[in-house]
């Protein structure tokens, strides 16, 4: 069957950063719920999208850390080397069809509970971003510092290396729905004082530095392409401009 040519440009490769994807069909991060508990259910799952044509394949969200810890529910974790060969599963299944894999680099915040590692949620207030709505689960969060700060600049690269060993292409970093770097760019989750107070520039560019932090040179060796908050950091910037003193 013939195809509209109107439609050819979807099927053109585009160039993503270093990287070029086979065509414009791009899977983007979404949750399965097979997690690295199923890792070759993943892998087949997520190859079989490659297989019927998707040029770009992406993970759903994937912690970096224990201190993001969605147990009880399900969730998939980049925690350590264990981790991943599970992963290599996935990326070589996209790959054996010529597409490519991306990865969505998350930190929960205090939207997580920690019931498995015990630590304690972390926020820039101590208030969590759920806390504003009706019906709540989530518990007290301890308010970070500085050290927090750097330390989750630090996992986020850590996770960024970790993803390059596993074979990914893309790397996200997970900046919305009240997860812990979208809580530097609200007023009503930023309202104690606090290293990072939202909505400002210092925050913004916080927020873009753990965007940037996967793409540095001296912690990957070569530029990644990565999603980012760039877009809700112009805005809170623009609001802050617009703000009277």
């Amino acid at each position: 069957m013939a195809r509209n040519p109107r439609f050819d440009v979807l099927f053109e490769p585009v160039r993503i950063g270093p990287v070029t994807a086979p065509n414009r069909f791009y899977q983007v991060p979404h949750a399965s719920g097979m997690t690295n508990a199923l890792p070759q259910v993943r892998a087949a799952f997520r190859g079989v999208k490659a297989e019927g044509g998707w040029g770009v394949v992406c993970t759903g969200a994937v912690s970096i850390h224990p201190s993001s810890d969605d147990s009880p529910l399900p969730f998939a974790s980049l925690w350590d080397d264990r981790d991943i060969r599970a992963h290599a599963l996935m990326t070589d299944a996209v790959h054996e069809h010529g597409s490519l894999a991306g990865i969505e680099l998350w930190h929960g915040g205090a939207c997580t509970l920690n019931r498995t590692s015990r630590l304690a949620p972390l926020s820039p207030s101590g208030m969590p971003w759920l806390s504003t709505h009706l019906g709540s689960w989530q518990s007290a969060a301890r308010v970070m510092d500085r050290s927090d700060i750097r330390d989750l600049l630090r996992w986020q690269a850590a996770g960024a290396r970790r993803a390059m060993q596993a074979g990914f292409d893309i790397v996200y970093v997970y900046a919305g729905m009240g997860y812990l770097p979208y809580e530097f760019l609200l007023p009503s989750t930023t309202i104690a004082p606090t290293p990072m107070a939202a909505p400002s520039p210092i925050a913004c560019a916080w927020s873009g530095k753990c965007s940037r932090s996967p793409a540095t040179p001296w912690e990957t060796g070569a530029p990644w392409p990565c999603g980012s908050a760039s877009r809700s950091c112009a805005a809170s910037r623009a609001s802050t401009r617009r703000r009277k003193p």
